[in-house]
């Protein structure tokens, strides 16, 4: 379970660097979908309480 959990903790630190990293693609590409922002934000969050729990 221990090793579960760990895995995890790497997954939800690592996970918004790779969002962020997308939402600069797609902000260098012209795209202006208010939603696509909006849901690699939600991610993030999520993934920042997953880490700090």
């Amino acid at each position: 379970m221990s090793v579960v959990l760990a895995v995890l903790g790497v997954f939800c630190g690592l996970a918004p660097y790779f969002l962020i990293g997308n939402m600069v693609k797609e902000l260098l590409k012209g795209n202006q979908e208010f939603s696509f922002y909006l849901t690699q934000c939600l991610w993030m969050a999520g993934c920042a309480d997953c880490y700090f729990g």
